[in-house]
């Protein structure tokens, strides 16, 4: 779910502000720009991880990846909000990625690697399906209900996501 989430936004959000005609050439740069610098904020998931747990980083990303495509969705022609919902995604895309390794490091104990591969591969197959689709729901609703919808599939993607788990006891599980 997280994977098709993101991708209306990664594929489809600076067509969409551009459809609006509010935005010169340089603005629609400024917006990819926006999500790049913000990303660097994304890189503080550790420390988030270690002071509220995995499963709170989880749905707060998860939350706020899904509030900037509803953001974008409500406000397309409204600069500072698109750029806001520009500056949310990519904090929190990037946010994301590191709380997918630490839960996938944590679920594969004793392969680091797999821990890392396994939620990268399902984050892009989520992806791949996730955006014929957009495209398919832009052409035949519109892009302010495509993002809606993407951005209500965020919300929901906290659901499924980590639960707390006791280290100590989760590697006496896989000992035995």
């Amino acid at each position: 779910m997280l994977g098709i989430s993101t991708v209306a936004f990664w594929t489809f959000s600076v067509d969409f502000i551009s459809s609006t005609n509010v935005y010169n050439s340089g603005e629609l740069s400024v917006f990819w720009i926006i999500i790049g610098a913000f990303g660097i904020l994304g890189g503080f998931s550790g420390s988030l991880i270690e002071k509220r747990g995995l499963a709170f980083a989880y749905k707060w990303a998860c939350f706020v990846i899904g509030t900037a495509s509803l953001v974008i969705a409500l406000f397309p022609d409204e600069w500072p909000l698109a750029y806001l919902s520009a500056a949310l995604f990519g904090a929190s895309y990037i946010f994301i990625t590191g709380v997918l390794m630490v839960w996938g490091i944590r679920v594969f104990l004793t392969n680091a690697s797999l821990g890392i591969g396994t939620p990268f591969l399902l984050l892009a197959v989520g992806q791949v399906l996730g955006s014929s689709v957009a495209g398919v729901l832009i052409g035949a609703l519109s892009f302010t209900w495509t993002f809606a919808i993407y951005g209500l599939i965020g919300i929901i993607a906290m659901i499924p996501g980590p639960k707390k788990i006791k280290l100590t006891t989760f590697r006496l599980c896989i000992q035995s």
